[in-house]
């Protein structure tokens, strides 16, 4: 069983149970060796391909200046759903635009945020290194693969080029450092569904008080996790009617 977690600040947390929803391979490198946890399972954990990641455009919108969407945006170049973000001159070939509403006036949208699939391979150079710390080339790069994003969605979507205040960036390597996703990755462990069980992952680990949760697991995205959530609750709870019960509520 695990005792307890120690935190990099220094402060130990104690449970009877503990869940995991970082990738399993990040997880089981923080335990102890432990005849449990063969070192061969862990390295077939790593082996097990990630999905891409996305490189994300904040857009910080002026005042009252762009009505909000109550919807997503899915533009396409083409009629191809599913385009890969290109590694040349970074010409999206499909981005999600979402909205988020003012706190202040929810008739307006002060973020507007703008996700693209990219391959994780276009910032090799910069793998081994740390936020605020990849230097000038990283921040140019960015800067260029934004203005690109931007102004695809600028062209598509009124309103919103001459109304912009300002412009954040994230990178799969922001989302690998700030969330210890592997890779960056956007939804976790590639699923095969021709061999299903090669990458499906069970919540329940040979720790008696350790389980697994999230994107990672069995299905992704938004319902996949919201599924995996009540798989890991069934077993935590050890209440096989769970599920039923959450159906009759």
């Amino acid at each position: 069983t695990i005792c307890s977690i120690t935190l990099s600040s220094g402060e130990v947390l104690e449970g009877a149970k503990y869940i995991s929803s970082t990738h399993p391979y990040q997880t089981f490198k923080l335990l102890e060796k432990t005849p449990l946890i063969k070192n061969a399972y862990i390295s077939r954990l790593n082996l097990i391909p990630n999905t891409y990641g996305t490189f994300s455009v904040y857009l910080i919108m002026k005042n009252n200046s762009f009505e909000y969407l109550n919807k997503n945006l899915y533009l396409y170049r083409g009629d191809n759903a599913w385009a890969n973000f290109p590694t040349g001159d970074f010409d999206p070939e499909v981005v999600l635009v979402s909205c988020q509403a003012s706190s202040e006036n929810s008739k307006y949208s002060n973020v507007i945020n703008i996700s693209c699939p990219i391959e994780l391979s276009v910032f090799d150079k910069w793998l081994d290194t740390k936020c605020d710390k990849r230097g000038h080339d990283y921040e140019e790069l960015k800067k260029h693969i934004a203005s690109k994003i931007t102004d695809y969605v600028c062209e598509r979507v009124p309103n919103i080029k001459n109304n912009i205040e300002n412009i954040f960036t994230t990178t799969p390597l922001s989302y690998r450092n700030y969330t210890s996703t592997k890779d960056g990755s956007a939804y976790g462990i590639h699923k095969n569904s021709n061999s299903p069980l090669l990458s499906i992952i069970p919540v329940r680990t040979k720790i008696s008080n350790l389980y697994l949760t999230g994107q990672n697991l069995n299905v992704h995205g938004a319902i996949g996790v919201t599924m995996t959530a009540t798989i890991t609750c069934q077993d935590v709870l050890n209440d096989k009617n769970l599920i039923k019960k959450i159906g009759n509520a």
